[in-house]
């Protein structure tokens, strides 16, 4: 039988200055959720990182909002992001060079590859009618 947690949701109005009342909103529902240090850290980092992404390409320098759901369902975690906007393929976005030395890697481009490895599925879902929806889960650390 899976044991489902409270849900919580917030909507931000799209700027990069929401940043920090997201993140709070992450470590307070995460910390209620049960979450670990580690997973709230990862959590928090990962959304951070998508909603910076919704909020400075998604909207286009439009007005937006980004609707932020947290809820839990056993050992995973999951955060849902919904807006309107400009749509995103995560298939063009190319894999940093993790090889290169630091003065030559690329400043950009390193959010999504950050979700991938802090999350342990990463979703995106566009719809022109109902809105895009990126969706994160994470298999919680087992506390020792």
């Amino acid at each position: 039988m899976s044991r489902t947690w409270a849900r919580a949701r917030r909507v931000f109005a799209g700027s990069l200055e929401q940043l920090t009342l997201l993140r709070e909103f992450i470590n307070v529902t995460a910390s209620q959720l049960g979450c670990t240090e580690e997973d709230m850290f990862a959590l928090e980092l990962a959304s951070d990182e998508a909603a910076a992404n919704v909020f400075k390409y998604a909207f286009e320098n439009q007005p937006g909002a980004i609707q932020v759901d947290l809820w839990r369902e056993d050992n995973v975690v999951t955060v849902q992001m919904k807006y309107h906007g400009r749509a995103f393929d995560p298939s063009r976005v190319p894999l940093p060079d993790l090889d290169a030395p630091l003065e030559e890697r690329a400043i950009g481009g390193w959010g999504l590859y950050f979700m991938r490895q802090l999350m342990t599925q990463v979703q995106f879902d566009f719809d022109a009618v109902n809105g895009n929806v990126l969706t994160m889960r994470r298999v919680l650390t087992p506390e020792s």
